[in-house]
């Protein structure tokens, strides 16, 4: 949904800027790296340390500040 919202408001998809520093997703799909690299990168989401534990559920104060700062970066 956030790759989405990036590619509808930029017109061209996200490429990371440095490589992924989650070791939790290293052997994930390529799509997937790249989603959490960018969400990483734009601040987003910060992952802990250098898990993003991509199977933990978030918080609703989580989901609030990712959808806050999605939607500042989008307009």
């Amino acid at each position: 949904m956030i790759n989405r919202s990036y590619f509808v408001a930029t017109g061209g998809s996200y490429v990371p800027k440095k490589p992924l520093a989650f070791t939790d997703v290293a052997n994930a799909t390529l799509e997937v790296k790249q989603a959490v690299a960018m969400v990483a990168e734009l601040g987003i989401a910060s992952g802990y340390g250098d898990k993003y534990l991509p199977n933990q559920f978030v918080t609703r104060a989580q989901a609030a500040k990712m959808l806050v700062t999605t939607v500042k970066l989008v307009k």
